[in-house]
């Protein structure tokens, strides 16, 4: 083999692997738990490690001892790691996913204060997380996606980047008529509005306004998609009758070209496609001028797209 990756650095089993769209590094997931970030250059060695220390991962289990002397019943304490077996029963898969701008890593199987979750570790920082430390600052794009009750299993973003669809209520606002829930805005002048954007964009020196999309599924069956320009997922919804595990996800324009399609594989051999319409759900698909311009501002490289807007 070329390399080999992970030696005496994850103690555990490895159930995920990821690319950075911009070439320069390789993450992993294992069941330590931890998500490790490699470089793919030079020595291909650790950039970095993100275990249950920075709080996103189940942390060590802490059981206390009574001293043989009894003077003192605290003074030992034993740290008994997480039983592996426990970790590997979660799931099948830690399949993690790198943002198409490779500003972030989606790393599945993590939790919070309790409560399963899926978190964006940020590129800027140095592959920083977000914790529940107030005395921390979180790194711009560090978020913890809360949103299923079972461990998240699966992650994947979708490759295109998206002009988010500008609700009618919010048009209204910005043509100063508030007081109609829709402010009587008319099919014409979204259009015209979403042009007005377009031409905004067009200064080859200005990184285009764009949304991420992300799917995510979790130990029971259920998927929930979520925009960078939203909080809460956009949608979600239980794929599996007899709520099985999610064991992978996969993006892909329909048919049409007027929407996207999302593949959802699932452990009792079904396989589930769903179908959100560009308009009025996801966005319109930025060109491929704009995707080669917003990789060529952030890192200084230039991509080779195909027409269907995906890397070559």
């Amino acid at each position: 083999p070329f390399k080999i990756l992970g030696r005496n650095v994850h103690t555990s089993t490895v159930k995920g692997v990821a690319f950075d769209p911009a070439g320069k590094y390789v993450a992993t997931s294992g069941d330590d738990p931890a998500v490790c970030v490699w470089r793919a250059f030079d020595d291909w060695g650790l950039e970095k490690r993100i275990d249950s220390s920075k709080g996103i991962f189940r942390s060590k289990k802490k059981k206390r001892k009574t001293s043989p002397d009894e003077e003192d019943p605290f003074d030992l304490e034993e740290e008994l790691e997480e039983d592996l077996g426990e970790l590997a029963s979660q799931s099948l898969f830690r399949r993690l996913s790198f943002a198409p701008d490779g500003t972030h890593i989606c790393a599945t199987n993590a939790t919070l204060r309790g409560k399963n979750i899926a978190a964006m570790i940020s590129r800027e920082g140095g592959w920083a997380v977000s914790t529940p430390d107030s005395n921390v600052v979180t790194a711009p794009g560090a978020a913890n996606l809360v949103g299923h009750k079972q461990p998240v299993v699966s992650s994947r973003h979708c490759p295109y980047f998206f002009r988010p669809p500008l609700k009618r209520k919010n048009l209204a606002r910005k043509r100063g008529r508030p007081s109609l829930s829709d402010g009587g805005v008319t099919e014409k002048e979204v259009e015209e509005d979403e042009g007005e954007d377009e031409d905004d964009d067009d200064d080859p020196d200005i990184e285009p306004d764009y949304a991420i999309i992300l799917a995510l599924g979790d130990k029971r069956g259920f998927v929930t998609i979520w925009s960078t320009k939203s909080s809460r997922p956009i949608f979600k919804l239980q794929c599996s009758e007899s709520r099985c595990t999610i064991t992978d996800l996969s993006w892909g324009l329909s048919p049409t070209k007027d929407g996207l399609i999302l593949l959802v594989s699932l452990l009792d051999g079904h396989v589930v496609a769903m179908k959100f319409n560009f308009k009025d759900e996801v966005g319109q698909v930025l060109s491929n001028e704009k995707h080669r311009r917003i990789f060529r501002l952030k890192y200084g490289i230039e991509l080779n797209l195909r027409e269907d807007g995906s890397g070559s």
